[in-house]
């Protein structure tokens, strides 16, 4: 951490192990900082919201538990990945104000409370999904739903099986001429 003037740190799927350093703040030009899929744990230090200049952190895939710290100095941050940890507590309120956040992940954690409903969390993208426990609220799915990639795969087996039927037989025919 002692090089500040890094703009991008990818450190992805390394097996690192032990906590993120607390000197991170210390990044102040990253733009891009990603540990995913790595061993990291402990808490992500508070000097995270220290990196003024963040748009995307990627933090998922790893052991980091506690609490989400405060990041909300990351007026420019895009993207935040913080999946699959142990993280728990409540999803912070000020999430849902960050103007600039188009991606969120907090998915496979310990998270418990309301969800905020404003911001990032007000729009998932989500339109087609249906069916789900009743406590998400969403439409039911039509008996007869066959999803379009399922179609897309079946699709794709008639084709190469056809191919491979027509190639079968024109080999076998050339072989009697």
């Amino acid at each position: 951490m002692q090089l500040e003037s890094f703009v991008q740190l990818f450190v992805n799927s390394n097996l690192l192990t032990g906590p993120l350093p607390k000197d991170v703040g210390r990044l102040k030009h990253v733009v891009v900082l990603s540990v995913e899929n790595n061993r990291l744990n402990g808490n992500i230090p508070e000097a995270i919201g220290d990196c003024l200049y963040m748009e995307e952190l990627y933090l998922g895939g790893n052991a980091f538990d506690g609490v989400i710290p405060d990041i909300r100095n990351l007026r420019a941050l895009t993207h935040l990945n913080l999946s699959n940890n142990n993280l728990s507590g409540n999803v912070p309120e000020y999430l849902a104000n960050f103007s600039t956040l188009e991606n969120l992940d907090l998915s496979g954690n310990n998270f418990e409370g309301v969800v905020p409903t404003k911001g990032v969390f007000q729009h998932s993208g989500n339109r087609n999904l249906c069916g789900g426990i009743p406590e998400l609220k969403l439409k039911p799915c039509p008996r007869n739903v066959v999803s379009r990639t399922r179609r897309h795969s079946s699709n794709k087996k008639k084709i190469f099986i056809g191919v491979g039927i027509g190639s079968s037989v024109g080999t076998i025919g050339s072989g009697f001429a």
